[in-house]
């Protein structure tokens, strides 16, 4: 079996205090340097006045000039909040390895000089060593190296994050949370064929290494005094072992043998043979491996999952316990919420008879523990579990908030509070949506709105602590709706939405004092016959004026607006040098107040579809391609346009799946490719922006989980996980 042995070199600090949740929030910017692990100031300072760090947890990326920062020997010196590489096969400073590629080995062949990626103790060929390069990492651990330090017959290189001392990050930030963890990994040599029976062998793992914060201390000596420690215990979840090595029957509990790691291990496997309630796999992973390999591994662990791994660990410390003297690992608590991280790597282990003074009687000269692996884009996140369909779309109500469709054509509403609340999850209406929602605030309300399936509008507004309901287009007696609406609030405070209905005209909910009204902006402004159009219109207000633009069955940008007490209409593309729309014209007021509006053209097959701005300034209308003057990648889908920074900015979904943006700053379009952004993921729908009530810009997205994903701006993109 695998034996529970060296993985890894692990301690709690005795005279470092366990953080606090208790205390105020810290006045401070979110941050998250380059090679930081995690990003701080997301949640409160600790009783310590320190600023712990929080998940998201997405491996960064490295070049030749920071990889020394990266790959490390020294077991427990790395910088606090530091991503690490380590390899701590000997006593020794890591050198550059530019003999041989280490990826003959690992399956890793980054490109570039050999000395800008690789490092090890010493450089000879076979000699263990790791790889860094962008977000990935290759490590090979070869018990035969001379002087190698094996710790009863094992060692491990790791990749990932050490805590060894508080402020620690929340393991779950509520009970609805889950922990989501996901790499790309591989096995590419494994130098042992059997390890049944404590032969050498070989394991691939992920490890978490949880503190207790809150119940179980645990004596330690230090300095001829007794001091009181948090209890840890460590997760460890195999996806790969030589074959014959396990031979468990399922999840076990046990002391580390080498007594290099605190505290007891409680191990797992990603595999239908060993069927597990710590964890569950996701479709797109693979199962547990015993044969070399390349793939995807993503598993979570909810709340209740975890508190089963908890009990298990309770459990088996008070079979191996006396009543005399109980373990104070029986101690620890039950409750989720109260366990930090100390510790999330992806490891990789060797065990060696050979090394072994216990049993060299089993060292074979054909069989060593031999490990050569890769992990790439490891990424550990607290997730809430959802389905996304459609693009979301982001609001201030109370606090900035997020819409999104799910899969069950329910509406749903995330809280997107960045001051130590943790995200929430809300039903607003239960399998009723036919397309995507939109939220705002008018008339002292938070207001959702959305098309149901039978093309009636409804509103979910928030009064009195309470969000209500109603069918809007039944009590207006309104054109059945084919587009989703738009709202938007005027000059004069008062709400609008507009759609288009059934018979192609184009329709306005809005409310005066009143009550709420029906108006046809088509038959208002004079409109040319509707034909068969069905591109939505949207609305907003710039120049002082409101406007509703939109795509006609020409396919050319019309804008109808209201002016001098009366709506008017006029052709848009009709400006010099402006194409035809393939997308859904988009309006938005710019620093001055004054309008812009973005949309994509059809596009070639040579130069891919670009994106224009129509704006006002003080000589009229102006025509711009910003794709051009940016030099920009290619558009899909439908662009939009929001301030924030000061700035104009303009965020799309790429032809490459990225998400990308042009900012109009010192005097020039600026293109920045924001899926270069850690943690960022490809986009499958339209972003969408806003500006939070606290100021912090946002951008919203689905990615090809079907999840929410969010880059927030604090000195720079961040993203997240919602």
């Amino acid at each position: 079996m695998v034996v529970g042995c060296c993985l890894t070199l692990f301690a709690i600090d005795a005279f470092a205090a366990p953080s606090s949740s208790g205390a105020a929030l810290a006045n401070s910017p979110v941050t998250l340097a380059p090679l930081d692990c995690m990003a701080t100031g997301l949640i409160p300072t600790d009783a310590n006045g320190q600023l712990p760090p929080s998940l998201p947890f997405y491996q960064p990326s490295v070049d030749g000039t920071t990889i020394d920062q990266v790959a490390q020997s020294s077991p427990n010196a790395a910088p606090y909040n530091h991503f690490t590489v380590r390899d701590n096969t000997m006593n020794a400073g890591l050198v550059p390895i530019t003999s041989w590629a280490l990826n003959t080995y690992t399956g890793f062949a980054p490109s570039g000089a050999l000395a800008s990626s690789q490092r090890g103790h010493v450089d000879s060929f076979s000699r263990s060593g790791v790889q860094v390069s962008g977000a990935n990492a290759g490590l090979w651990l070869n018990s035969m190296d001379p002087a190698i330090l094996m710790y009863s017959g094992s060692n491990s290189l790791n990749v990932g994050c050490w805590y060894n001392i508080p402020p620690y990050a929340k393991l779950f930030p509520s009970l609805s949370h889950e922990l989501d963890v996901s790499f790309d990994t591989g096995v590419a040599k494994d130098g042992a064929t059997d390890g049944s029976g404590n032969k050498a062998h070989a394991q691939a793992y992920f490890q978490l290494v949880a503190v207790d914060t809150r119940k179980c201390t645990v004596p330690t000596v230090v300095n001829n005094m007794t001091v009181y420690i948090p209890c840890t215990f460590t997760l460890a979840v195999d996806f790969y072992a030589t074959p014959g090595s396990l031979d468990a029957a399922g999840p076990s509990v046990f002391f580390d043998s080498t007594h290099t790691i605190q505290g007891p291990i409680a191990q797992t496997w990603l595999s239908s043979s060993f069927p597990t309630t710590w964890l569950h796999s996701k479709p797109d992973s693979i199962p547990f491996q015993s044969v070399l390999f390349s793939g995807h591994e993503h598993f979570r662990i909810t709340a209740s999952e975890f508190v089963n791994v908890i009990n298990a660990v309770i459990a088996q410390v008070t079979k191996q316990s006396s009543p005399l003297s109980p373990s104070p690992y029986e101690n620890l608590s039950t409750n989720p919420l109260d366990y930090e991280i100390a510790l999330l790597n992806v490891n990789g282990e060797v065990y060696d008879p050979c090394v072994d003074q216990s049993h060299i009687a089993l060292c074979s000269s054909s069989n060593h523990g031999q490990l050569g692996m890769s992990v790439s884009n490891f990424r550990v996140t607290s997730t809430l579990d959802h389905q996304a369909s459609g693009s979301p779309s982001g609001f201030n109500g109370a606090s900035p908030m997020v819409l999104y469709r799910d899969n069950s054509n329910s509406i749903n509403v995330f809280s997107s509070d960045l001051n130590g609340t943790p995200t929430t999850q809300t039903i607003l209406a239960s399998g009723t949506a036919a397309g995507d929602p939109a939220g705002y605030v008018a008339a002292g309300a938070s207001r959702v709105v959305y098309r149901d399936t039978s093309r009636h509008l409804r509103e979910i507004f928030f009064q009195n602590g309470t969000w209500s309901e109603w069918d809007m287009s039944k009590y207006l007696a309104a054109p059945d709706a084919i587009t989703d609406p738009k709202p938007y609030v005027a000059g004069d405070g008062w709400p609008h939405l507009v759609y288009r209905d059934a018979g192609g005209h184009i329709d306005d909910f809005y409310m005066d004092t009143t009550g709420w009204r029906l108006q046809d902006l088509s038959a208002a402004s004079q409109a040319n016959p509707p034909g068969t159009e069905q591109n939505p219109p949207m609305g907003y207000v710039a120049g002082g004026a409101s406007r509703v633009v939109f795509r006609d069955i020409n396919n050319q940008v019309v804008e109808i607006y209201f002016f001098g007490g009366a709506w008017h209409q006029w052709l848009m593309t009709g400006i010099s040098g402006a194409p035809i729309a393939d997308s859904d014209p988009q309006g938005y007021a710019d620093t001055d107040g004054l309008p812009r509006v973005v949309y994509r053209d059809i596009g070639s097959k040579d130069v891919g579809s670009h994106i224009h701005e129509l704006r006002m300034n003080s000589s009229g209308w102006q025509h711009t391609d910003i794709t051009l003057a940016a030099g920009a990648p290619s558009a899909a889908g439908n662009p939009m346009g929001f301030v924030a920074g000061n700035a104009p900015r303009v965020i799309y979904r790429g032809v490459d799946g990225h998400l990308h943006e042009i900012v109009w700053w010192s005097g020039a379009w600026v293109h920045n490719d924001l899926s270069l952004v850690r943690g960022a993921l490809s986009v499958v729908d339209d972003p969408r922006g806003f500006v939070g009530s606290d100021g912090i810009p946002r951008i919203e997205y689905k990615g090809p989980d079907n999840q929410l994903h969010e880059l927030y701006y604090s000195a720079g993109w961040i993203h997240r996980d919602y």
